[in-house]
């Protein structure tokens, strides 16, 4: 069995050893700050992912914010349709242990020892060669497991979940872990639509308005424009008060 992966920063890519296969399992531990928005989980054609323009054969992407685990698959430099039911079984604050078993009909994702959903194959996995990890999370370990004939079969959906979740159990004391030295971390598709409309919204709602105040001083001055004199009385008049 392949040595496991422990606490690697974000973003994290790294080649499968072996592949991708019926049997192979992929072994995620992490927790979620309090503060997280969204990460994501790419199983992939190449290192680069869709920003290389290449195929992504499963995209997990936890949504905090909106409630749910969307899955998709990218193809041809474009995204397919999306899936999205489920909840989301990630807390905020609290540990998680998410795995990806290949089969050959379909890929499967367990969280937290239960069954979570099954993906469709759009691409298949002996194409897939990289595990791509970033976004508003922090990993403690990435194992391989089912990687050889003499190695024992995964344990997909009976894992030893992580520990009980409590409402006292979170982790804002700890901070996320640095990059290297020298790496461009890059903010990859984590505005959601949401917030997008959001700020066309408030872009919108100022135009308005300054528009109103435009009109307004325009209307002033043409009516001072069209009748001075009574401008200039009204000067007089104060001035003589």
């Amino acid at each position: 069995m392949d040595a496991p992966v422990v606490n690697p920063p974000t973003p994290f890519t790294t080649l499968i050893p072996g592949g991708f296969f019926p049997g192979k399992m992929i072994r995620i531990q992490g927790f979620v700050p309090i503060h997280a928005q969204r990460f994501d989980i790419n199983l992939q054609t190449g290192a680069g992912g869709e920003i290389a323009g290449e195929d992504v054969a499963l995209h997990a992407s936890v949504r905090m914010t909106e409630g749910y685990i969307a899955r998709n698959s990218f193809q041809g430099n474009c995204w397919q349709e999306e899936l999205g039911e489920g909840g989301l079984p990630i807390m905020l604050g609290q540990r998680f242990e998410l795995l990806l078993l290949c089969e050959n009909y379909e890929y499967k994702v367990a969280v937290n020892g239960q069954h979570f959903c099954s993906f469709p194959p759009r691409v298949q996995f002996n194409r897939i060669t990289h595990l791509m990890i970033e976004g508003d999370v922090q990993l403690e370990l990435i194992a391989w497991e089912g990687s050889s004939a003499s190695a024992p079969p995964p344990q997909y959906g009976s894992a030893v979940p992580p520990p009980q979740y409590t409402p006292q159990q979170n982790f804002m004391q700890q901070a996320a872990p640095n990059p290297p030295p020298g790496a461009v971390v890059q903010n990859r598709r984590f505005r959601s639509a949401r917030d997008v409309r959001e700020k066309q919204f408030t872009c919108f709602i100022i135009m308005l308005l300054v528009t109103a105040v435009l009109l307004y001083g325009f209307s002033k001055f043409m009516k001072f424009y069209e009748n001075p004199s009574q401008g200039q009385k009204a000067v007089v008049n104060i001035f003589d008060s």
